[in-house]
């Protein structure tokens, strides 16, 4: 017989499990070359690619806008389709589709920017990939990844205010070589400083333990 339930409840926090111990490799740019942006995840409305076009049409350095993931809407993709076909010609924007899992953080760490605004993500695993890629990362704050400029390592932004992440990129997109270096150090310090923590892993170890009084 089955043990009555206890009124304790144990809550296990998503694992940032995968992440490289030491960030790929990251290709500076050079003298001239455009900003590198990269967007990885399903083309669907809640991703809100769609919103991160319109923010580049709003921007006026030259940027490469690489989009990765399959489509799930193809109306939505072709609306988004539309969208980039209106940018300036100092916006390029290449479609690819999904990349395996081990691909992943080696083609974001080729970028200068992880640009994802999305509608809301309960945890938002692709955005630990990028802090682990050594990338900065400019998100929505529909997620629980926020106050990322008091770290130093990205931004997390309102859907109100897409001037906003406008701005960001442009700034971003001047720095000096040395400003880049920097700021790519700390995300990885940051994404490092997370993986030590042991919260994640005590907060298992209680769930399962948890669980062992409702065993047979």
């Amino acid at each position: 017989m089955k043990r009555a339930a206890s009124n304790n409840i144990a809550i296990a926090r998503n694992l940032s499990s995968g992440l490289p111990q030491v960030p790929p490799d990251h290709v500076p740019r050079s003298p001239g070359e455009p900003f590198r942006i990269i967007f990885l995840s399903r083309i669907s409305p809640k991703k809100n690619l769609d919103f991160a076009l319109g923010v580049l049409a709003q921007v006026r350095c030259s940027i490469i806008f690489r989009i990765y993931g399959p489509p799930e809407d193809f109306e939505y993709l072709n609306k988004c389709k539309s969208l980039a076909d209106r940018l300036g010609s100092h916006i390029s924007v290449e479609w690819h589709q999904a990349v395996p899992p081990e691909r992943v953080a080696d083609l974001i760490a080729e970028h200068d920017l992880f640009f994802f605004p999305t509608r809301g993500e309960n945890f938002g695993h692709v955005i630990a990939e990028a802090l682990g890629a050594g990338t900065p990362i400019l998100i929505s704050d529909t997620t629980p990844w926020r106050n990322l400029a008091a770290e130093g390592v990205g931004n997390d932004f309102s859907l109100e205010v897409p001037e906003a992440f406008a701005a960001r990129i442009e700034e971003l997109a001047v720095q000096r070589p040395s400003e880049v270096l920097e700021l790519r150090a700390r995300v990885s310090r940051y994404a490092r400083d997370l993986q030590a923590r042991d919260e994640s892993v005590a907060s298992h170890r209680n769930l399962f333990r948890t669980s062992r009084s409702y065993a047979v």
